[in-house]
């Protein structure tokens, strides 16, 4: 090869409703009903508490204030909820894992001025309302499949919904020899890239390793980077008090000319921990 100069988701049955009406207790506030009409007792009487017990429970209306199906849980505290709009979590008790692809093609700009960059957006929608990144512990990695002939080309950065961005891989310098991410399509260098095979690299908060090019520049033998955690050139840190709804971007800038490459996908991985548990909601 030739050395170049040197560059990133009821309803009720007949038995059922049987043992529903046991399970509520007697008939609240509705009287007799001698019609074949489903009356929802609890829902039509305004004297009547809304979490009352109810003699015709009918599936969940999840924001009007009352126990429709009678299992004594209302509204959004309601297992039969957990998907309604209505409801400040509809993805309550599922970690959202939504993943983005990014073209890298040769773009070489100034290297103290503006750059157009790359970027690509995953939106975030399943956590509390408000809920904001609180344990830095929390936040598992930014992960990407990425290829790309020349490592020091490029900076790789984040940026949280309140805008807060935090450099994972910051420009060097144009100095230095090249390093490989992935297996690259070494000569092609054109303004489209033609995608070699991505590998798996993380920035991750306990990583042992530095970021990207420390890493290599401590390792020169080593032609490709291996695949693995990293850590980021701004301290992850940084992201604490980012809200989790919203989008989360990754920015790639290519600041030195001739290479491309390739993100085949990444993501924003979370601790499960952090979403509100629903499965240990009564059904």
């Amino acid at each position: 090869m030739i050395q170049r100069r040197a560059r990133l988701f009821q309803f009720v049955s007949t038995s059922l409703l049987a043992m529903a009406v046991g399970a509520c207790g007697p008939a609240a506030g509705g009287g007799d009903d001698d019609d074949d009409t489903p009356r929802v007792d609890a829902a039509t009487n305004p004297d009547i508490d809304a979490f009352s017990t109810c003699s015709n429970p009918v599936p969940e209306i999840c924001d009007n204030g009352v126990d429709d199906d009678c299992d004594n849980i209302g509204d959004c505290d309601d297992a039969d909820c957990s998907a309604d709009t209505h409801c400040s979590n509809p993805n309550c008790g599922t970690l959202q894992t939504p993943s983005g692809s990014l073209a890298l093609p040769d773009g070489a700009c100034d290297v103290s001025g503006t750059c157009q960059g790359y970027e690509n957006a995953l939106n975030f929608t399943g956590f509390t309302a408000g809920q904001t990144l609180n344990d830095i512990t929390k936040l598992l990695g930014v992960c990407l499949n990425i290829e790309h002939s020349w490592l020091r080309d490029i900076t790789v950065a984040v940026r949280c919904p309140s805008g807060v961005t935090v450099n994972l891989s910051g420009f060097q310098g144009r100095t230095g020899g090249e390093v490989f991410l992935g297996i690259p399509n070494d000569s092609d260098t054109g303004a489209v890239p033609v995608p070699g095979t991505g590998w798996d690299y993380c920035f991750t908060p306990g990583a042992t390793d530095p970021s990207w090019i420390p890493y290599a520049n401590a390792h020169p033998t080593e032609h490709t980077l291996h695949s693995g955690d990293y850590g980021s050139t701004d301290p992850m840190t940084m992201l604490l008090g980012c809200p989790l709804n919203g989008n989360w971007t990754i920015r790639v800038e290519d600041r030195w000319g001739i290479d491309n490459g390739f993100i085949f996908n990444w993501s924003v991985r979370f601790d499960p921990s952090l979403v509100e548990d629903c499965s240990q909601w009564p059904g």
